[in-house]
């Protein structure tokens, strides 16, 4: 037998049949492992599986979508209370409490933009 023969005979011939099928039932044992992931996190099922849908089961996608939509609620919640909300100044910084006990930045020249959340309120009452 030559070489070109023997190589063409190592070709898998009913697998290429199967392909499709066990490529569908990895993308769907995929999905559902990225689903759990993201539900350990703490996002809503329905949420997390949103996320995928549009990031096409793309973990680090539907990470990020998830991510900023949850910080555009938390700064439209911000801004939906207005100066009613606790803000207090650490270290030369402006920063607000949210409901949630998060100690979040407000940008500079504009209090009522919320930046990244910096420290949250302890059952003490104390700042970390």
């Amino acid at each position: 037998m030559d070489t070109a023969s023997w190589l063409s005979s190592l070709a898998p011939t009913e697998a290429a049949e199967n392909t499709p099928a066990c490529s569908e039932a990895s993308k769907a044992v995929q999905s559902q492992t990225s689903l759990d992931e993201l539900q350990s996190m703490g996002f809503a099922a329905e949420e997390a599986k949103e996320a995928l849908a549009k990031s096409n089961d793309d973990m680090v996608e539907a990470l990020a979508f998830l991510a900023q939509r949850h910080k555009k609620r938390r700064r439209n919640d911000l801004e939906a209370e207005g100066p009613s909300r606790e803000s207090l100044e650490v270290e030369g910084i402006q920063c607000a409490l949210t409901p949630e006990d998060e100690l979040v930045m407000l940008l500079p020249g504009d209090a009522h933009s919320v930046g990244p959340v910096v420290g949250r309120r302890l059952g003490d009452g104390s700042l970390r």
